[in-house]
């Protein structure tokens, strides 16, 4: 008898993009035992130490070894926010025979900041004041994910605005982080964690944070109005016991998850896998909110 029938094949998972969204995903799917190809056009990649095969080129210029490669794939996954391989992967999607686990449809509402704040005043939650009068403000890109071009104001002599920019209330308070994983119809949330920024590295150090049922009904209530069939994550500031939305991510997170499995055990690239095949594993519903 070939003991082999009985093994269990292990998933296959793709990682396109080296860099700190593939290093979460490297990471946890390493824990699941999963086999990683990871494929980025640089040579030097910190996420490529997870990979049982590294892959170097530009998928967007070769498309045919794009496609043999990933059609020997259970799932992919884009752990990059370069636009122009997100419409590529996006364009061929009907080529390839695995399970891309990114949502496009609601990616590109969250990434646009003055969208994802609209859904939030449809949806009647607290955000930061556009345009206020008096200093200090925040100013921000409109199409930039996360922290990148965010700007501190401190004097109105001070404020220039560059084009396609937002400008709002600075508050005062933690950044509060939280996940939330849908299949267009069911949602679950993960642990609360808070983001630590300094003025050098940006986001250094990521702990938990208190459950707030509040919070995670936030989360569930965006989700089910974009209808997410994937991974999202949300920021806000908590102001003594208001939540002041930031940001929606449609695409898995480059800081948190990790810290989400050491604290709770709720491995997000296994549950995002999970709910793809419409059964989710992790059932401690203390830390893992289903609506």
């Amino acid at each position: 008898m070939n003991i082999n029938l009985f093994k269990k094949k292990k998933i296959k998972i793709g990682i396109i993009g080296g860099k700190l969204q593939g290093f979460e995903v490297g990471y946890l799917a390493k824990i699941e035992k999963y086999n990683i190809t990871v494929i980025d056009k640089r040579k030097f990649v910190i996420a490529r130490i997870f990979a049982n095969k590294f892959i170097n080129f530009n998928i967007i210029k070769h498309l045919k070894k794009y496609l043999n490669i990933v059609n020997k794939l259970n799932y992919i996954i884009p752990t990059n926010e370069n636009i122009q391989t997100l419409k590529f992967i996006f364009k061929h999607m009907d080529k390839v025979k695995c399970k891309i686990l990114f949502d496009f449809n609601s990616y590109w509402k969250s990434q646009n900041k003055k969208i994802s704040k609209e859904i939030f005043q449809i949806l009647g939650f607290k955000t930061p004041l556009d345009n206020p009068r008096d200093p200090p403000f925040i100013i921000k890109p409109i199409n930039k994910s996360g922290s990148i071009g965010v700007k501190l104001i401190k004097k109105k002599s001070e404020l220039i605005l560059p084009k396609n920019y937002l400008v709002e209330q600075y508050i005062e308070g933690p950044i509060i982080s939280l996940e939330v994983i849908g299949d267009g119809y069911n949602y679950y949330t993960g642990i609360e964690t808070k983001i630590h920024i300094d003025n050098i590295f940006d986001c250094y150090k990521v702990t938990t944070s208190k459950k707030n049922d509040d919070y995670r009904n936030i989360g569930i209530k965006i989700a089910e109005y974009i209808k997410l069939n994937g991974i999202m994550d949300i920021e806000a500031i908590k102001n003594d016991n208001n939540f002041y939305l930031l940001e929606i991510d449609a695409r898995f997170p480059s800081q948190t998850p990790i810290c989400v499995y050491h604290s709770s055990g709720i491995n997000l690239i296994k549950e995002l896998i999970s709910i793809n095949k419409k059964k989710i594993t992790n059932t401690n519903f203390d830390n893992f909110c289903i609506v």
